[in-house]
């Protein structure tokens, strides 16, 4: 919770990317009589649902005489195929400034996804003198959405549906007594058709061992043909020792598929409900049982750039007394270990928590757990972690990411529009869109090389139910430095509160290379909100998940520079967010870090952190 909250802005606003000093004028001024073209995209998107894009083809200077320009149409559209045929020659009528060029996609039916289309002015191929010179920008972009649906991927999650187990003694050979079981079960669920059978993996863990404290379990089950679910057996093996109880977990795991359209047989994706977890009730009597110990921080797939200093974070509970010392482990080698003494013993079944810092670790790849004790000597272990520390200046230079979320509201449903007398030629039409957020993740560094960055998905809303479902990865183009991507909200005609989501930049922990493919840097989250169906936009505060929402009123399309203190005399940027509705928006998921954390928005000209 906030103890003080404040947000202040500069009062001068400033428009994004709009308001550049034209060219034009100035070159006609040096090279005499010749005309300067330039290209825009007022209407950067078009649709195959009848929604048409536009570029608008502008010369500065004489206006006297017709100019013919020429120009290269490229990009992922096929010209004539995916659109309507732009000639390569654009007319540019006597006394006229400006000539708009509509692209018109092609309804093909077919499943394609996104598709742009590249206009670039070229000087004229035929002979000299030159008619014209070409200005900034020489060259914009039209993205044409798809309006085919893949067929969506089946989407399977797992419930405990008897999660408790017990051990129970095998019956003596001719006793003519029925052997009694007491399994667990877990329900593997699947959505969409049924009219193949769907074999999903998962894997395995937890503190009873596979095959030893219960029958083996193959880490797949098979859900038939007809049915949309199928349940795992876990059946306790009675051992005659002393465990106390014990558990397993199991995981869904993705299957490894080629992204095409339509996905091959056998893929689906991983639903919010990818992990369940039963218990094994021991026969034996015990004296004691383990506790239960989990590494809090860092976490899974974090790097850290040395020199550093690395918090080891330890979360204890013991359901039959408290644990009082904890043991900190970085590739099996101690590194330390924290103690707390009681005066009055804490109640069992309370979560203890235990620090560590490790300094100046060496670089590398590091596998930290964590070992806690409790009050009777019986001791417990946390599932490993995997970090990485890095230098940035070791040959190759190891690139930096970020993310930022610009546009961190989403909202259910549709917004709507008509237009009339479109300039190609006059008639009517329309168009809807959804209102998605923005996330942007940037790299620093070499760009040579496409670089695919993972993200960790987290908050109160659910991938793939509340929205589109997102991979958990992105993967920047060769030669750019950063890529967006859309959060897509799905209208579930449900009531709901704010929902959000929050993304954490990560690096696969099961990466075996001693170097990862990336550091992450700061702001390493991000996040956005999801607004109901008719629901006002969020003020300032804080949001039900932590995290906090500040929100001003500023002009359309303006970009404001987002800086966070703690003190009100140090600020430290966080990312450039733009305005839209009348509104600034910006959510920090970080914010429960700081007792006290301050806001401000400084207006941004020609903003850097935006792709």
């Amino acid at each position: 919770m906030k103890t003080q909250t404040r947000f202040s802005s500069f009062s001068t606003l400033v428009v994004c990317a709009g308001i550049l000093l034209a060219l034009g004028p100035r070159l006609a001024a040096q090279t005499g009589t010749l005309p300067v073209v330039t290209i825009h995209a007022p209407d950067r998107e078009a649709s195959e649902a009848g929604d048409p894009g536009r570029f608008v083809l502008r010369r500065d200077g004489p206006t006297n005489t017709a100019l013919n320009v020429y120009c290269a149409l490229e990009g992922t559209a096929s010209n004539g195929v995916d659109y309507a045929t732009i000639p390569n020659w654009i007319l540019v009528p006597a006394g006229v400034r400006e000539v708009p060029i509509p692209v018109l996609p092609i309804d093909d039916g077919l499943v394609e996804g996104p598709e742009t289309v590249v206009l670039k002015l070229l000087p004229s191929p035929l002979m000299p003198p030159p008619s014209y010179l070409i200005g900034t920008p020489s060259n914009a972009v039209v993205t044409i959405l798809d309006n085919d649906a893949p067929q969506p991927l089946p989407v399977v999650n797992i419930f405990a549906e008897d999660p408790v187990a017990s051990e129970i003694p095998p019956v003596p050979p001719g006793m003519g007594m029925p052997q009694r079981f007491d399994d667990a079960v877990f329900l593997v669920t699947r959505s969409g058709s049924t009219d193949l059978p769907l074999e999903v993996f998962y894997r395995i863990s937890g503190t009873a061992s596979n095959g030893v404290d219960y029958e083996p379990l193959s880490g797949r089950v098979v859900i038939p043909a007809g049915e949309s679910s199928a349940r795992i057996y876990v059946m306790p093996i009675d051992d005659l020792l002393p465990e106390g109880t014990e558990t397993v977990v199991i995981r869904l795991e993705a299957p490894a598929c080629i992204l095409i359209y339509p996905p091959p047989p056998g893929c689906y994706q991983v639903g919010p409900s990818n992990e369940a977890v039963a218990y094994i009730l021991d026969n034996d009597p015990e004296t004691n049982r383990p506790p239960y110990v989990r590494l809090v921080k860092p976490v899974n797939g974090q790097t850290f750039i040395a020199p550093t200093n690395i918090l080891l974070l330890a979360d204890t509970v013991d359901l039959d007394g408290y644990v009082w010392r904890v043991e900190f482990f970085a590739n099996d080698q101690k590194l330390g270990e924290a103690e707390r003494r009681f005066i009055t013993p804490p109640p069992p079944g309370e979560h203890i928590r235990f620090e560590f810092v490790w300094t100046n670790p060496p670089v590398g790849r590091h596998v930290l757990r964590a070992r806690g004790t409790d009050d009777q000597g019986a001791t417990g272990w946390s599932e490993p972690v995997v970090i990485w520390v890095v230098t940035t200046n070791a040959p190759p230079p190891l690139p930096i990411v970020t993310i930022t979320a610009p546009d961190p509201i989403a909202s259910e449903g549709t917004n709507c529009w008509r237009w009339a007398n479109w300039p190609t030629g006059g008639g009517s039409g329309g168009g809807c869109l959804t209102n998605t957020a923005t996330f942007v993740i940037r790299r620093i560094g070499p760009t040579n090389d496409a670089l695919t960055v993972h993200y960790c998905i987290g908050g109160t809303a659910s991938n793939g139910v509340d929205y589109v479902t997102l991979p958990g990865f992105v993967t920047i183009p060769a030669g750019r430095r950063a890529v967006d991507f859309k959060l897509i909200p799905l209208d579930d005609d449900l009531p709901e509160r704010l929902e959000t989501v929050v993304l954490r930049l990560c690096v696969p922990p099961d990466t075996t290379n001693p170097v990862p493919p990336y550091v992450i840097g700061f702001p390493s989250r991000a996040a956005a909100v999801i607004v109901d169906n008719d629901q006002p936009r969020p003020i300032t505060g804080v949001l039900p998940d932590g995290s906090f929402h500040v929100m001003k009123p500023a002009g359309v399309a303006t970009c404001w520079r987002i800086e966070y203190s703690t003190n009100l005399l140090d600020w430290t940027p966080i990312c450039t967010a733009v305005a839209s509705d009348g509104a600034l928006h910006f959510v920090d998921p970080d914010a429960e870090d700081s007792p006290a954390r301050f806001y401000r928005a400084v207006p941004e000209l020609n903003p850097t952190d935006l792709p």
